[in-house]
C-alpha cells in the first residue's frame, strides 16, 4: 500500500503518534471511540423481523399466486381411450 511521504513538521503536529511507515499508533481509548462511532454507522439487525417478513412475504405470494390463477373444474383430457 503506498503511504505518502509525512514530513517531520506534520508528524509534530499530527494529533496521534505515527509510526514509521505513516500508520497512526492508537491506544485502547481511542479504539473504542472509534468502535462507538463506527458502531452508530451500521443499523442494529433483527434477524427475527427479518425472518418474519420473509415468511409474510412467501404466504403473500401463495395467496395471490392461488386466486389469481385459474381454476379448472375438470381435468381436460386430450389423448382418447380407444
Amino acid at each position: 500500500m503506498f503511504h505518502w511521504p509525512v514530513s517531520e513538521t506534520a508528524r509534530s503536529f499530527s494529533a496521534f503518534p505515527m509510526k514509521q511507515n505513516g500508520d497512526v499508533k492508537m491506544n485502547r481509548r481511542d479504539q473504542e471511540l472509534l468502535d462507538k462511532q463506527m458502531a452508530r454507522l451500521t443499523p442494529p439487525r433483527n434477524e427475527g423481523a427479518i425472518a418474519l417478513m420473509l415468511a409474510a412475504m412467501f404466504l403473500v405470494g401463495v395467496t395471490l399466486g392461488g386466486v389469481l390463477s385459474p381454476h379448472q373444474s375438470a381435468p381436460t383430457q386430450i389423448a382418447s381411450l380407444d
